[in-house]
């Protein structure tokens, strides 16, 4: 890395990207490179040294080059026989869980004593209990009815039994997700509206039935679309 030390600028660029949409300037570059190669060949040779890493060692490999001790190139290698770690996961890909309860505990902090938080698997598991029993523990009246909100009529049952104790609605935070990550070119019709569903049809439900006047914040409507082919298109719930 010294010669940075020598206000030196490295500049990369993506040549796949200018084969496509620049072919005369990737064939003039490819031109003055051979006649270079074919005039100085000295010039031209392979990085020294190379580390090798294998596919179970890419962790090793990216702490190594984050160490500064690389020198030269990293190179992680993909063999028939390589074994993978994985961790696994056999949940749902919705549940009561993320933003929803990060809202409710930062509502708590800002004095709020009335709760009524939806989601499609309702109160359940143990994550989903010790939140329920937390803010219940700090004097706050919390309801979780198993409701989808991109079901009108299932958001209308769920609303006409609130308790009418419950004063008027202040405000609602729109976070439910479905989680479809994948190509966008390759994504089927049903993971493409899966993945819309709660953020349209749900958000639009909500303001068609809620108490007019309140505000409706939909701080996780993003869906992540990448731009060029080196970082393919994407999209997801979430």
């Amino acid at each position: 890395m010294s010669p940075f030390l020598q206000n030196i600028t490295f500049d990369s660029v993506i040549l796949g990207v200018i084969t496509e949409q620049a072919r005369p300037l990737m064939a003039g570059s490819m031109k003055v490179v051979i006649e270079l190669a074919t005039a100085r060949p000295a010039l031209l040779h392979s990085p020294k040294p190379i580390h090798i890493f294998r596919v179970p060692e890419v962790e090793s490999a990216f702490r190594f080059v984050q160490s500064g001790k690389n020198g030269e190139k990293t190179v992680i290698e993909i063999h028939d026989d390589d074994v993978i770690s994985t961790v696994s996961s056999t949940g749902p890909s919705w549940y009561f869980d993320g933003l929803g309860r990060r809202f409710a505990r930062w509502m708590e902090t800002r004095s709020a004593k009335h709760l009524v938080l939806l989601s499609r698997s309702g109160a359940r598991g143990e994550a989903a209990l010790t939140l329920l029993r937390e803010l219940e523990g700090k004097g706050i009246e919390v309801i979780a009815p198993s409701c989808d909100i991109s079901d009108e009529s299932a958001l209308m049952a769920a609303l006409e039994h609130f308790p009418k104790r419950l004063p008027p609605t202040n405000g609602c935070i729109q976070a439910s997700m479905v989680l479809k990550d994948g190509l966008f070119e390759n994504m089927e019709l049903e993971n493409f509206n899966a993945a819309l569903r709660p953020k349209v049809q749900g958000s639009w439900n909500l303001h068609a039935h809620l108490p007019k006047g309140n505000g409706l914040l939909c701080p996780a409507v993003f869906h992540r679309w990448g731009v060029w082919k080196s970082r393919p298109k994407q999209l997801c719930g979430g």
